[in-house]
């Protein structure tokens, strides 16, 4: 295998089949989605990302990288990375098959713009870019991949132009491990929970070879 290519397009493949599984039902998702409506009341993207993603996420690559890489529980727990790392514990705690996220994807790469577009005013520092999660394995050219999560409620269908805008700023950044950021893949998850069908999974591969990152889009 060409650890520099094909582990992240596999994991993100196993990913998408994993959450396709697992977030199959949107009422389900949107009652796990309520119940932990405490952990961020104003925003129910972080509670989709860390009550149904993060988890799944943890599940395929503890397997992936333990299988292909030979990592232990614990290397695989410093290779997993979450935005809001330090409060994850609060929504649930690694089983068997799990490591737990032992770090932050923030960078120390501070931008003048932001992935939104915002430029900074001149007497700050600017914005640091932070993924919703990330994957750096201890050899970075095996596996370094960002993420970044949509969850759309009860508004209907979910663009993925949103989601592509942001994946092509952060894999627009030069890769810097100095300060800490090694991101060389991304993927985007777009979930749309609106309505009573069950989810049909679209893996979108077509920005993977002139942009670096693969699409996982959930809707009905």
């Amino acid at each position: 295998m060409n650890k520099n290519s094909d582990l992240p397009l596999l994991l993100i493949t196993q990913l998408a089949d994993a959450l396709a599984e697992a977030l199959r039902d949107p009422g389900q998702t949107r009652e796990r989605v309520q119940e932990i409506e405490s952990h961020a009341p104003k925003f129910p993207e972080v509670r989709f990302c860390k009550g149904c993603v993060l988890p799944i996420v943890d599940a395929i690559a503890t397997s992936l990288l333990h299988s292909e890489l030979g990592l232990s529980r614990d290397e695989i727990r410093q290779a997993l990375l979450c935005e809001g790392q330090s409060t994850l514990s609060g929504i649930y705690s690694p089983k068997e098959g799990q490591s737990g996220f032992g770090g932050v994807t923030w960078g120390d790469n501070w931008q003048r713009v932001s992935k939104s577009g915002q430029v900074a005013p001149a007497d700050k520092p600017g914005y640091r870019p932070c993924p919703d999660f990330g994957i750096v394995s201890p050899d970075q050219s095996a596996l370094a991949l960002l993420g970044e999560v949509k969850y759309v409620g009860n508004q209907g269908a979910a663009s993925l132009a949103g989601i592509i805008k942001e994946l092509r700023y952060y894999m627009g950044l030069a890769v810097e491990p100095d300060k800490k950021w090694h991101y060389r893949y991304g993927v985007g998850v777009l979930y749309a929970a609106a309505g009573d069908s069950p989810r049909r999974l679209r893996l979108i591969t077509d920005y993977w070879r002139s942009d670096r990152f693969a699409l996982i889009s959930l809707q009905q």
